[in-house]
């Protein structure tokens, strides 16, 4: 392969550097709140008192409630700062200049994504400008100052999409070169994201007979898949079982976090949707600037989210009066007295637990969410129709344009004869479609599946120019691709 010029090895160390300074730019002292401040409190504890724990207060009692990663980098960030200003009290490094320093560790992230895109854009297209597009347009979510899961913040969506993009590439590399080292290293980033984001698990789950029926490497024997395959299982349960193993021995539960049982728990409670509110989600769950469009289409207007409105189980916005209820109920852990799904799922988690502390078990909060578990999939397997059926607003919800592109990209690279394609696009794609048949599938999620959906449209718009839309595309045209 021919060296890249000097003027490109200078536009990538710019475009490089415009990352970076763009995204310290974004990061300030401000505040981190809610899922964030968990994740903050989970490594600020590791830091400071060696135990992953939830805990404001002693004694700080281990926890599972969130994936290990994350908090792994943010209680390093928080050992480095330590070594550096002093350590501090805990409440101290959650606004101002220390979350500040910790949130720097968000840019080397975003360089990570930046990079995994434009080398997986090089491969597909053999394009260096559209490879530049391409790293751009995946880091852009995450720069955006409406994006709360942003630099700015500490989510888990960053480090867990990054992680996820070099991981197909790595697997893509892995199928089509047929090298073990490149299995092993694929397993092993499948691993790392998972123990970033959980859904990864049943992803990973999901991508393994693909890679059995459909190899994309020229010439693969079945003996070979089979082999490939298992060095890639092997590597991924070599990453997540000392986690899943602390799980079982603390808590009995194999699984990478909690939240699971009341993500399904939720998601029961939504198949039950009414005629009037599944129809009402096109509303209320469309984006700000189609709204006015939508209700004028469907008959609703913002009144009817207020308390007593046909819509008040889809109210979830602080600006409407059934949140002040709802929050009271969940509260006072009443879930009868709750209006939301989202409201009345959080208060039966609350109610759940306090049975379990009055009773003496030593985890409360983790039999909770295994019992949400199980009502959420009684429900489940209860109404299964509508199940399927709620997946279409939560599409529209949260990947209304992502979804499309994926499946058209995945049916493109099938039609086409391109497996690798087709390879790297369909762990986004089973990760959309797990988030919609087994979840609320709230927007902040999607943005892992983000940059399949940069790659897929991209790639075909670069076999549309290169004019081999139909058939096998020809070596000469698309070397790198697959």
């Amino acid at each position: 392969m021919p060296q890249p010029s000097f003027r490109r090895r200078l536009l990538v160390a710019i475009g490089a550097a415009a990352v970076v300074l763009v995204a310290a730019r974004d990061i300030d002292g401000s505040a981190v709140t809610k899922d964030a401040a968990q994740n903050l409190q989970l490594a600020i504890n590791v830091a400071h008192h060696n135990v992953v724990s939830l805990s404001d207060k002693p004694p700080y009692e281990p926890s599972m409630y969130r994936e290990p990663l994350p908090i792994g980098f943010s209680a390093m960030a928080v050992g480095m700062l330590d070594r550096i200003k002093g350590q501090a009290a805990a409440s101290e490094y959650f606004a101002g200049e220390r979350v500040q320093w910790v949130k720097y560790q968000n840019v080397g992230w975003l360089l990570l994504l930046w990079g995994a895109v434009f080398a997986t854009i090089a491969w597909f297209t053999n394009s260096f400008y559209l490879s530049l597009l391409g790293g751009f347009l995946a880091a852009k979510p995450f720069l955006s100052t409406t994006e709360i899961a942003g630099v700015n913040n500490l989510y888990t969506e960053l480090p867990a999409t990054a992680l996820l993009a070099i991981a197909c590439l790595v697997l893509v590399m892995a199928a089509q070169r047929r090298k073990a080292s490149l299995f092993i290293a694929a397993g092993l980033l499948f691993g790392l994201s998972a123990l970033a984001k959980g859904a990864i698990l049943y992803v990973f789950a999901c991508l393994m007979p693909v890679l059995l029926v459909m190899p994309a490497g020229e010439g693969a024997r079945r003996r070979e898949r089979f082999a490939h395959t298992a060095i890639i299982v092997a590597a991924f349960a070599v990453t997540v079982l000392p986690w899943i193993g602390r799980n079982v021995y603390l808590f009995g539960q194999a699984q990478l976090s909690e939240r699971g049982g009341l993500a399904l728990y939720t998601r029961g409670l939504m198949n039950q949707m009414s005629p009037v509110e599944y129809r009402g989600t096109f509303y209320v769950w469309a984006r700000p600037s189609l709204q006015p469009i939508m209700g004028s289409l469907l008959g609703f207007t913002p009144a009817d989210l207020q308390l007593g409105g046909k819509l008040q189980r889809l109210s979830y916005g602080s600006e409407s009066d059934v949140n002040d209820r709802d929050a009271v109920a969940e509260r006072d852990a009443k879930p009868a007295d709750a209006i939301t799904d989202f409201r009345r799922g959080r208060a039966e988690r609350k109610r759940l637990t306090r049975l379990y502390e009055g009773e003496g078990m030593p985890y409360p909060d983790v039999a909770a969410d295994k019992m949400l578990a199980e009502e959420g999939l009684t429900m489940v397997r209860e109404h299964p129709w509508a199940d399927a059926k709620m997946a279409l607003p939560l599409l529209w919800r949260s990947a209304v344009l992502l979804f499309p592109a994926l499946a058209v990209g995945l049916g493109y690279s099938l039609w086409a004869r391109r497996p690798g394609l087709a390879l790297y696009l369909v762990p986004g794609f089973a990760y959309l479609a797990f988030y919609a048949l087994a979840t609320p599938f709230e927007p902040r999620p999607a943005l892992l599946a983000y940059p399949c959906g940069v790659v897929a449209v991209l790639a075909m718009i670069h076999a549309l120019w290169c004019q081999v839309p139909l058939g096998r595309p020809s070596h000469s045209t698309v070397a790198a691709a697959g």
